[in-house]
């Protein structure tokens, strides 16, 4: 099985591996580890309907991308991010709980240079409170081992959000 190439191209990766070369979890971890320096973990939970119907993926992933979106205007302004393109370095994985019915993810996120961690630490929960669609459950955390990421892909490498995974790209200080 050979990786995307769009996937790898987009990392910055010449060549396209075959992923079975290594250990699967190894090769996984690896690529995660090697995108950022990740200074936070951070998991959030989504508001369900009013009618308690189970939120889908794609509600999810409207309100993860939302997150990601406000939480890079704020550090980088809105000309920041449109002009030139700047984001924070981020990485999200889908989780639906021991029945199905939890919807929640886990973000990697890498702290902006010019920012001090707790300031962005801040940031983080005022975005994470505003957005809509986010619930009141959240948890966030200093980045501290690769074993972050194994617990990440405990929930399986089917439920990586790629269109939330992003290099980290800011201005040169």
């Amino acid at each position: 099985m050979l990786q995307k190439p769009s996937i790898a191209n987009r990392y910055g990766q010449t060549d396209t591996k075959r992923v079975y070369e290594h250990q699967p979890e190894f090769a996984k971890i690896s690529f995660f580890s090697s995108l950022n320096r990740w200074t936070h973990f951070l998991t959030l939970t989504y508001k369900p309907h009013r009618d308690n119907r189970v939120l889908n993926s794609t509600e999810v992933l409207k309100s993860s991308r939302l997150f990601l979106s406000r939480l890079n205007r704020r550090v980088y302004g809105r000309n920041g991010v449109r002009r030139n393109g700047f984001r924070i370095g981020s990485c999200a994985v889908l989780g639906w709980g021991a029945y199905g019915d939890h919807p929640h993810t886990h973000w990697l996120l890498a702290k902006p240079p010019q920012l001090e961690e707790p300031d962005f630490a801040h940031l983080i929960q005022a975005m994470a409170s505003t957005t809509h669609g986010i619930g009141v459950e959240r948890d966030l955390q200093r980045y501290f081992s690769p074993r972050v990421i194994e617990y990440m892909l405990g929930h399986g490498f089917d439920c990586w959000i790629d269109q939330v995974t992003f290099e980290a790209k800011c201005p040169l200080h």
